[in-house]
């Protein structure tokens, strides 16, 4: 979950970290709902998990702040606008897992029995600003 900020409006959102994007984006839904207005547009195809590659797309290129939820990290950042960021993906509810986590000063943000969608992507282009260099290590154990 993050926070973005522009204009003083102020709206949170699940987001996903990929590294393996290239770009960041926003869904156009919330593109709309911030009022957020194009700074320039990007014209580009994407390459698919598949292999294959998209045909090119125009993507308007829009500035917002990102912050974290206890507003202890704050950046601005350009994002793309997209249709639809991804498909549906369920939050964290395993409440050993949670409890481990928290054993250890990791509070996670994205938890609970609903599954809003996913309306920000962050990509290896602003990952760097965001990853705090901190990794921990665990053994999980998946019941089938």
């Amino acid at each position: 979950m993050i926070r973005l900020r522009h204009k003083g409006k102020e709206i949170c959102v699940r987001a996903l970290l990929d590294d393996g994007s290239h770009h960041s984006y926003v869904e156009k839904d919330l593109v709309e709902e911030l009022k957020l207005c194009p700074s320039s547009k990007e014209t580009f195809s994407k390459g698919l998990f598949s292999g294959g590659i998209s045909p090119d797309a125009e993507h308007g290129r829009y500035t917002v702040t990102v912050e974290s939820l206890d507003r202890k990290y704050s950046n601005k950042m350009y994002l793309l606008g997209q249709t639809k960021i991804c498909s549906m993906l369920p939050r964290i509810r395993d409440e050993s897992l949670l409890a481990d986590l928290a054993a250890r000063g990791i509070k996670l943000t994205d938890v609970g029995k609903d599954t809003p969608p996913i309306r920000v992507l962050l990509g290896a282009d602003v990952l760097g600003s965001i990853l705090t260099g901190r990794i921990e290590y665990f053994h999980l154990e998946f019941q089938q």
